[in-house]
């Protein structure tokens, strides 16, 4: 009476050799354990992904920046830092914003600059663009 009220046949359970049974249980025979292998044209089983092969690129664009960016900076600062040490009493030097004067006297922070005129003016160390050499001068 349950059959009528659903309107589906039962369902017979398939022979151990049956084709049914091979594709519902993915095994020859019926057999439990066996495994099939894939038939030609039929979907790739899905492959695990390594989760190092994620990061390797962030890491690659990483390395980049650090060669065209950081590193160059770093090594303009460093030959900057050195420029600035090696400022001397008497030394030609022209400032950042392009004045042309020889060093009277100098502290940590301050360098006095001469003129031309015998002007002095304070100016901070940093401020030291590069130093004129004696054939610049002439």
């Amino acid at each position: 009476m349950a059959e009528e009220i659903t309107g589906n046949p039962p369902v017979e359970p398939a022979a151990p050799g049956d084709a049914n049974n091979m594709a519902e249980t993915g095994t020859e025979g019926g057999q439990a354990g066996e495994t099939v292998p894939p038939k030609e044209g039929a979907a790739p089983q899905e492959k695990k992904t390594n989760p190092y092969g994620m990061f390797l690129p962030l890491i690659l664009i990483f390395a980049v920046f650090y060669f065209l960016l950081i590193r160059p900076q770093k090594k303009k600062e460093q030959q900057r830092r050195e420029l600035l040490d090696q400022v001397r009493k008497g030394d030609k030097v022209v400032t950042i914003g392009g004045i042309i004067g020889e060093i009277s006297s100098l502290t940590d922070r301050e360098v006095v600059l001469r003129l031309e005129d015998n002007t002095k003016i304070r100016i901070t160390r940093s401020a030291v663009s590069k130093i004129i050499g004696a054939e610049e001068n002439e």
